[in-house]
């Protein structure tokens, strides 16, 4: 049985990605002058013309962002603070930052990375009770003796019981030759 669903394909490529942190890192450098910041925020329109994929990439990072600053400003003041001052208690030598543009490179830094990360390995196929990475197959044979064979970045859920035998294909292609068993059908679903 073979399975058509598409598998999940991003519109941006790390190096897009990258090039598009970085220019929102060197728009937020608050020592450019007014006209400097001005000739650079063209240039990073002009670049998004260029192709869609730089449109989308530095759109869905400038989401990011103002999501991680959504969920920054959504916590109490004051118990952010508290939990702050808990932790560096003792560590006073630490020195606070001292420009925005400092706290947004860091967060870029932590982020994007992770952001990347789980766009190419979303949680349901780094959990999945079986996976092939990119270029590789596998075979398995199943504990009711049924065989599966998994393409390349594919991943598969298991779920037998006393009434059912049910394959979850979190994401790409199967091959699945099942052994025969009337008490108990064999059922594959798809995400």
């Amino acid at each position: 049985m073979q399975s058509n669903q598409a598998e999940h394909t991003d519109l941006i490529t790390d190096p897009i990605a990258e090039q598009a942190a970085e220019w929102v890192i060197r728009l937020s450098d608050n020592d450019l002058s007014p006209a400097d910041h001005a000739a650079l925020l063209a240039e990073f329109e002009q670049w998004q013309q260029v192709n869609l994929c730089h449109a989308e990439a530095a759109s869905k990072i400038m989401t990011l962002i103002r999501q991680t600053e959504q969920l920054r400003n959504s916590v109490h003041p004051a118990s952010a603070r508290a939990a702050a001052e808990a932790f560096l208690s003792g560590k006073r030598s630490h020195s606070r930052l001292k420009h925005p543009g400092t706290t947004l490179l860091l967060v870029i830094a932590l982020v994007i990375p992770a952001w990347l990360f789980f766009q190419h390995y979303p949680p349901e196929y780094m959990l999945a009770d079986m996976r092939t990475s990119t270029g590789q197959w596998q075979s398995q044979t199943l504990t009711d003796s049924s065989t599966i064979v998994l393409s390349s970045a594919s991943a598969v859920n298991f779920s037998f019981n006393s009434q059912q035998r049910r394959l979850e294909l979190v994401r790409g292609d199967i091959q699945v030759d099942v052994a025969a068993d009337p008490e108990r059908p064999f059922q594959v679903q798809t995400v």
